[in-house]
């Protein structure tokens, strides 16, 4: 894995500021709400955060990181809001990449009922729009709040 030179290349992409490699930030990408790893935060043996995390702005960026990914031999997580309760957002050691930027409701069709939203577009988010036009997703697990459409 030659992390250094993707995240040279990641930088250059899309810029200083959409990729974190140290600080608080980066500790906030650490783990989800995976009750084992919340658990191994309580008894001490704290969940290190990722190597680093990287924003995409929009969905040509995430196809072209996930092609520096592959040349440098670099695995991604995706993280979307965080809500897994299975561990699916947790890193292990791998970059992740935040989906949050990728939040739009693309299209909508009333005569098909069909939506489609970016990855990172919030369940509740989602939820509000359509009810404000008198339609729902009546999807509404535990981790409504949290929850995005393609991302963990």
């Amino acid at each position: 894995m030659d992390l250094s030179n993707f995240l040279n290349d990641v930088e250059e992409l899309i810029g200083r500021d959409n990729v974190v490699t140290e600080g608080y930030e980066l500790s906030m990408f650490r783990r989800d709400w995976w009750s084992i790893l919340m658990l191994r935060e309580m008894l001490g043996r704290g969940v290190n955060p990722p190597p680093a995390v990287v924003r995409p702005r929009d969905v040509s960026d995430v196809i072209n990181i996930v092609r520096l990914a592959n040349r440098y031999g670099v695995c991604l997580v995706p993280y979307g809001g965080g809500s897994s309760v299975v561990g699916g957002a947790y890193h292990n050691g791998c970059v992740v990449i935040d989906m949050s930027r990728l939040n739009r409701i693309v299209e909508f069709s009333e005569e098909d009922l069909l939506i489609t939203v970016e990855t990172g577009a919030k369940v509740v988010d989602v939820e509000r729009w359509l009810n404000e036009r008198g339609y729902t997703l009546d999807y509404h697990p535990q981790s409504f709040q949290l929850l995005t459409i393609g991302a963990q």
